[in-house]
C-alpha cells in the first residue's frame, strides 16, 4: 500500500456508548475502570466494542457498528461511530455464544495526538494503543522542583552518555529508526483550588 497523506489527527475521541437506557462515551468510562477493546474490521468496514470491569466482575460487547475508516480520517467529528451494548455477562462463553473474540484489541481511550504516516490500512485506526501506565508520586507543589532538581543531579552522568550515544546514532545514519518513548513514573502535585481562589 502506498503512503498516503494524514494530516495530524487525534486519536481515542470519546465515541458514544449507549446500554440498558444509560449513556456514557469510552473516554469516561475507561476513566472509571473499565478496561476498553475493540474490534476494527478494516475489510468489511465495521467496528464493535468489548468492556470489562474486573471489580464488578462484568464483561458486555456491542453488535458491529458500521465506520468508514478511510472517510473517517477527514471528518473525525461527523464520522465517529456509536456503541450499543447489547450482550453482557460475568463471563463471556465464547463456544456458546459463536463468535471469536480473539480479533478484540485493547485500547487506550485517552485521546492523544498523532500525525503518524499511513503505511497499511490498519494504520487507520481510530484508537491508541495502550500507553504503560506508571507509577505515580504524589507531592506538595512546592516539593516538585526540589525532587527534579535531586534527580537531575544523580542522572548527569547517564544523560550525557546518553546524549553522546544519540548524537553518535545520528552520525551513522541511523536516526530513522523508530523508537518508542516510555514513561516509568510521573510527579503530581495536586493543588487546592478552592484555596487558590
Amino acid at each position: 500500500m502506498a503512503h498516503l497523506p494524514l494530516s495530524p489527527r487525534i486519536l481515542s475521541q470519546p465515541c458514544e456508548v449507549r446500554w440498558a437506557g444509560f449513556k456514557s462515551n469510552t473516554f469516561a468510562l475507561q476513566q472509571a475502570g473499565w478496561g476498553i477493546a475493540v474490534e476494527q474490521d478494516f475489510v468489511d468496514a465495521r467496528i464493535r466494542l468489548l468492556i470489562n470491569n474486573a471489580d464488578w466482575n462484568l464483561s458486555a460487547f456491542s453488535d458491529f457498528s458500521s465506520h468508514d475508516f478511510y472517510m473517517g480520517r477527514h471528518d473525525e467529528t461527523s464520522m465517529r461511530p456509536s456503541f450499543t451494548i447489547r450482550h453482557c455477562s460475568p463471563r463471556i462463553q465464547v463456544t456458546r455464544v459463536m463468535d471469536d473474540f480473539t480479533k478484540f484489541k485493547q485500547i487506550d481511550a485517552m485521546p492523544q495526538f498523532t500525525n503518524a504516516v499511513v503505511e497499511s490500512i490498519e494504520d487507520l485506526g481510530i484508537f491508541a494503543v495502550p500507553m504503560t501506565r506508571t507509577d505515580e508520586i504524589i507531592v506538595e507543589p512546592a516539593d516538585v522542583y526540589t525532587l527534579l532538581e535531586q534527580i537531575k543531579k544523580m542522572q548527569s552522568p547517564e544523560q550525557a552518555e546518553i546524549r553522546e550515544r544519540n548524537r553518535r546514532r545520528d552520525r551513522e545514519g541511523a536516526s530513522q529508526v523508530s523508537q518508542r518513548q516510555k514513561f516509568h513514573a510521573q510527579i503530581i502535585s495536586l493543588e487546592d483550588y478552592r484555596n487558590a481562589a
